[in-house]
């Protein structure tokens, strides 16, 4: 019972904490030489999930703070001869996680389970559910069609919670963290 609570009050921290990031690069290309960018053409705003969590606003407003944000590592927005083709999607996925009272449920390696096909029936159990949100970032060399550089941003959220501008803004900019700015270039 201890471990499953521990797992949720973790899952709860985590989704107040923030923003999981993981960015990949490819390792033979300096992104410094990259000056300017554009969406890819036809970009679509790209949202996977329930209908209940899409919002054209919300996808409006992180297309638009990623556009700040490129800008703000010094890559200049340029329709015409763009270096970099930006893109990037939306994933929100419901979860959740089963929590039972039942000793043996809990803490299987202390006693042996006897497992039997209904045996879910007889344990009383909680289901919590929750959303996994994932913001994928794609940075793609015009000339080659190559991803040059890959963000994926994680967070787990409530089933209700709304995502807020600083919240949105916080979470692009730890995305593009290791993204190195035209600015420390000497």
């Amino acid at each position: 019972m201890r471990t499953l609570f521990i797992v949720l009050v973790y899952i709860l921290v985590s989704s107040c904490a923030g923003v999981k990031v993981t960015s990949l690069k490819n390792p033979n290309i300096d992104l410094n030489k990259y000056t300017t960018f554009c969406w890819i053409q036809g970009c679509e705003l790209n949202y996977q999930g329930p209908d209940y969590g899409y919002d054209l606003e919300r996808m409006q407003l992180i297309q638009k703070i990623i556009k700040e944000e490129l800008e703000y590592k010094g890559l200049i927005n340029d329709e015409n001869t763009p270096e970099l083709l930006v893109g990037f999607h939306v994933i929100l996925e419901e979860k959740e996680s089963v929590y039972t009272k039942h000793p043996e449920m809990m803490d299987p390696y202390v006693r042996p389970i006897s497992y039997w096909d209904e045996y879910e029936s007889f344990y009383d159990k909680e289901i919590y559910k929750f959303l996994k949100g994932s913001l994928i970032i794609d940075l793609i060399d015009s000339e080659t069609g190559d991803v040059i550089w890959h963000s994926t941003a994680e967070r787990y959220m409530e089933l209700d919670e709304q995502m807020d501008k600083d919240m949105m803004i916080k979470g692009i900019k730890k995305a593009f963290k290791e993204y190195p700015s035209k600015l420390d270039v000497k």
